[in-house]
């Protein structure tokens, strides 16, 4: 019997080219996308406002965005390498740092420091504050992809295939999971218990056991490259694909629950990135087709 509902609530439009990435901010009642075309927007979580504010245009293509909600900052890596430091209530730039030699493709923050990492193997720390460089370490000849944090370590995910456990504080090396995938690691997602879910350019969605490292499941998820993974509600699992399909799992069995595709609203191009929503259990989705979809779940 089939449980869940989806609803298609709004396409926003107004990008003027591909959406790579969306950020929430939390504990207000909208979000931000931005992209190829270096705009950075704020749009309503709720749907009912279909227009968006632009908060920052930056010369580059912008494929990660973090918030420093102490410092009401917000933080967009680009595909030259460059991060701009965005004073969030005033939209103003404050600064562009260099940072990486290629596209700064994830941006994390943890313990009061930015964490980043580039297409050029490079895992860098910043000091917000003073918006420069403390740390970096190349950890790979190939780009790095994604960061996630397990407990109290961080996890890279590499163009080289392999996931690289790191720790914090000295950004040594602690172990590498060679060959994680069979080709680069795109995103990846921890539970807050056991369970790391990883996922990339081999379409492949995998569950590992975060005490022993172990593979626990191996499923072919998509048709291409799997973009982001994120939880929606407590038992659901989301994925969005370059195969241009938003993917709804069962996280009890990782069974397929929905699959929302052109045919049913969904995007007409790749699907790059997706953001949920708990209190108004919406979910959002981003494509190269330049829109933005709004979904609601019932």
């Amino acid at each position: 019997m089939e449980t869940l509902k989806i609803d298609k609530i709004v396409q926003l439009t107004g990008h003027r080219s591909s959406v790579y990435c969306l950020l929430d901010i939390p504990g207000s009642d909208y979000f931000l996308s931005s992209g190829g075309d270096g705009w950075i927007v704020l749009w309503n979580k709720s749907g009912e406002e279909e227009n968006g504010t632009l908060v920052a245009t930056v010369e580059g293509k912008i494929f990660s965005m973090a918030y420093d909600a102490t410092r009401k900052l917000l933080i967009a890596g680009d595909m030259d390498g460059h991060l701009y430091w965005i004073d969030f209530d005033n939209k103003t730039i404050l600064k562009r740092t260099v940072v990486h030699k290629g596209s700064i493709f994830s941006i994390k923050i943890l313990d009061d420091k930015i964490w980043t990492c580039g297409g050029d193997g490079f895992l860098c720390v910043l000091d917000p504050a003073v918006m420069m460089v403390e740390k970096s370490i190349r950890l790979s000849a190939q780009g790095l992809r994604c960061i996630e944090l397990v407990k109290d370590k961080l996890l890279v995910g590499g163009s080289d295939n392999h996931i690289r456990v790191v720790n914090p504080l000295s950004l040594d090396t602690e172990k590498i999971l060679h060959n994680a995938h069979s080709n680069s690691i795109f995103t990846m997602w921890f539970d807050g218990q056991s369970i790391l879910y990883s996922g990339g350019r081999d379409a492949v969605l995998k569950l590992w056991e975060t005490s022993t490292w172990k593979e626990v499941k191996n499923l072919p998820a998509h048709w291409f490259t799997i973009n982001k993974i994120i939880p929606v509600g407590d038992n659901n699992l989301v994925t969005v694909s370059r195969d241009k399909t938003v993917r709804i799992w069962n996280r009890k069995d990782m069974s397929l629950l929905k699959s929302l595709s052109l045919e049913k609203g969904g995007h007409i191009n790749s699907v790059n990135d997706v953001l949920y929503f708990s209190e108004q259990n919406h979910f959002v989705t981003c494509s190269d087709d330049r829109s933005l979809i709004l979904w609601k779940i019932s």
